[in-house]
């Protein structure tokens, strides 16, 4: 099968409809670039536009967050430094409740050496691990036996 049975153009009529096509398409391309660049110009005016705007709006959010900032540290560095010399006294005070009490309590146990050695080893006793260990299974041990149940081993 020949190309022009397949497409039912003859060779006559080819280059007529080719012309045609191609004039019309250039036509309107031509008129469609007038109107896409027309078109194309609006639309970049109004992006600046929009981006003028948009730098704009972004300049004075940061002008006045940065105005912001600075009014809040400012309070919040007086606030601190109206704090600080009540802080200080307060930890002054604690301080010498502190080691008022420690002075007074080794003076109790200057006075006082048995009652000193004596809580001195039940601490010890409590605070070790092994004797602690071994004083809480023994309690366990005597609490299961006074039940009446069996011992743990």
């Amino acid at each position: 099968m020949s190309e022009t049975e397949a497409t039912g153009v003859t060779e006559d009529s080819a280059p007529a409809i080719a012309n045609e096509t191609v004039s019309a398409a250039i036509e309107h391309k031509a008129i469609g670039v007038v109107d896409s660049v027309g078109e194309a110009m609006g639309e970049a005016e109004k992006w600046v536009g929009d981006l003028q705007h948009t730098v704009k709006e972004s300049t004075d959010s940061a002008m006045r967050s940065a105005r912001s900032f600075r009014e809040n540290s400012n309070s919040h560095f007086r606030s601190i430094q109206d704090f600080i010399p009540h802080a200080l006294t307060q930890y002054k005070t604690y301080e010498n409740a502190f080691f008022s009490k420690v002075t007074e309590e080794l003076t109790y146990a200057k006075e006082h050496p048995a009652a000193a050695v004596g809580i001195g080893v039940a601490a010890s006793l409590v605070l070790m691990r092994g004797p602690r260990r071994f004083f809480f299974r023994q309690t366990l041990v005597c609490r299961l036996n006074e039940k009446g149940e069996q011992e743990i081993a």
